[in-house]
């Protein structure tokens, strides 16, 4: 049984790591930290677990087995390797950092250690996802050609609801998918594309610069398929999360037209594959990754998400914002 601390406890802590460790077979939750002291008091006290006062009181404590980092990204670095420093296996948020030099940081201390690092890149357990991985490998829709994929959400709508500069398109929601392109089409990318855009003209509070709300991100990988992303913040009313895949022999589409995964073969025959925790794009999907890291740690087998695969979607990431930034393709 893999004890867990929570370092970080808004809510995507609350939403999606709480209960998917309760959920999991071989975790048990163990406490939380977080600098809102008062905050930490009220979970620990509704779940019955530890509330620890220091991150140092967490690597001093033997019955610790693993923290879940759900902070911002810009304390990954400090935590993740301190905690790999005490010994301590390391479930951590994504995006791994906002800079590539501290997410090599970070990987050269999961190479030091003998802890676990797992990246919390979350789609690529998601059940349609990880069937179009499968039909994809079965050569079902022949050699991949091109891809593209959404992301995107309704939630800005005034300058006071504007997330932390960091939660951004790029960094935030397209990290997402920058990973899941990796993780289907199964090569590194060898040249990218971006262009960002403020189109609801909003600035948060104290912010000079407009606040970016919708990117376009093109990928050109080394087996020859190219990608396409677009993620948003204002993609209003509708479902805004599917990915579609196209090779020589067909096409799939994941998450159109009510159903988890679609097949259209060339020769026009279809299938459609349904998954039970499917859910609206309004609420998240509570998957087995919590599930899997315990068996990793436990079983000392690789993380299904490696350190590696944080460091290429941050370096990716990186990509992309200096495309935008000099308007024109990045060699990688």
């Amino acid at each position: 049984m893999v004890n867990f601390v929570i370092i970080g406890a808004g809510d995507i802590a609350r939403k999606r790591h709480i209960p998917g460790i309760m959920k999991a077979e071989h975790g048990r939750l163990f406490g939380f930290y977080n600098r809102n002291m008062e905050r930490t008091g009220r979970l620990a006290e509704q779940y019955q677990v530890k509330c620890y006062e220091s991150p140092e009181e967490i690597w001093a404590d033997p019955s610790v087995d693993a923290v879940l980092i759900s902070t911002p990204p810009a304390s990954h670095e400090e935590l993740a390797v301190r905690a790999l420093e005490a010994g301590k296996h390391v479930l951590l948020e994504k995006p791994m950092t906002l800079r590539a030099e501290e997410a090599e940081q970070i990987l050269e201390a999961s190479r030091r250690s003998e802890a676990k690092l797992m990246m919390l890149h979350v789609q690529r357990f998601y059940g349609p996802h990880r069937k179009a991985k499968e039909l994809l490998e079965r050569g079902e829709i022949g050699r991949l050609l091109s891809c593209r994929t959404f992301l995107g959400n309704g939630n800005v709508h005034r300058a006071e609801n504007l997330p932390p500069s960091w939660q951004d398109t790029l960094f935030d929601v397209g990290i997402h998918r920058i990973d899941l392109l990796r993780y289907l089409v199964g090569a590194e990318a060898k040249q990218v594309f971006c262009h960002r855009s403020s189109l609801l003209g909003l600035r948060g509070s104290g912010e000079e610069t407009l606040a970016e709300d919708h990117m376009i991100g093109v990928f050109r990988y080394k087996n020859g398929v190219v990608g396409t992303l677009i993620s948003s913040r204002c993609s209003y009313g509708g479902e805004d999360r599917s990915t579609e895949l196209f090779g020589t022999e067909g096409r799939m589409t994941t998450y159109r037209d009510g159903h988890g995964l679609i097949l259209e073969k060339k020769d026009g025959q279809k299938a459609f594959y349904d998954f039970p925790d499917g859910l609206d794009q309004k609420e998240l999907e509570l998957t087995d990754i919590h599930e899997q890291f315990c068996l990793c740690v436990e079983e000392g087998t690789m993380p299904p998400v490696t350190a590696a695969d944080g460091v290429e979607s941050v370096r990716l990431a990186a990509a992309l914002e200096r495309s935008d930034r000099e308007g024109k393709w990045v060699e990688l």
